[in-house]
């Protein structure tokens, strides 16, 4: 058996990796169209936002439709976990998780109150159109969340903070829909 010298557990803590938590919303409307919002980034995103420190997943996701676009859902279960490798090299880039919550298909006429000081706009999109409209990496996070809500399994998404980064701040991003 080895012996070594303890650790003060702070100091162990201070040196564990940090990851950002976020949570989205996956909604759709009858013809199966994905509800996506548009802010100052280059591509659309679901509705969503960071985890606050006293809240799950599902609270986040239910929390930010409502500040972001004025309805009220409950959640259904977890459809894709996004995991983002990154180099810990800087704050920006460190790990991330995102969990995107199915929170159902509601009619495409719900009135809409969108949160304009954080959002541009927000359309429905089909899978075709979503898929360019988000930009790679969440595109793959969408046809997860699809697979997922037909077959009942969780995804996982992996992809690299890099990656992530150059594919939304692309220049080339589609125009508003």
């Amino acid at each position: 058996m080895a012996s070594q010298t303890p650790i003060n557990r702070q100091e162990w803590l201070k040196g564990l990796p940090r990851a950002f938590t976020a949570a989205s919303a996956f909604i759709t409307n009858p013809a199966g169209e994905v509800l996506l919002v548009k802010s100052y980034r280059p591509h659309h995103q679901f509705p969503g936002g960071v985890i606050e420190l006293s809240e799950g997943p599902e609270e986040c996701a239910v929390r930010e439709t409502s500040e972001e676009l004025g309805i009220e859902l409950r959640p259904g279960r977890l459809l894709c976990v996004s995991w983002l490798t990154a180099t810990g090299t800087s704050l920006e880039d460190q790990p991330g998780t995102q969990f995107f919550i199915d929170l159902g298909t509601i009619p495409a006429d719900t009135p809409i109150t969108l949160q304009e000081d954080e959002l541009d706009s927000w359309t429905w999109a089909s899978v075709e159109r979503a898929a360019e409209l988000l930009g790679p990496v969440s595109a793959q996070r969408l046809q997860a969340c699809y697979a997922a809500r037909a077959d009942g399994l969780t995804r996982i998404v992996t992809a690299s903070r890099a990656e992530h980064l150059t594919a939304q701040f692309d220049t080339e991003a589609p125009d508003n829909a």
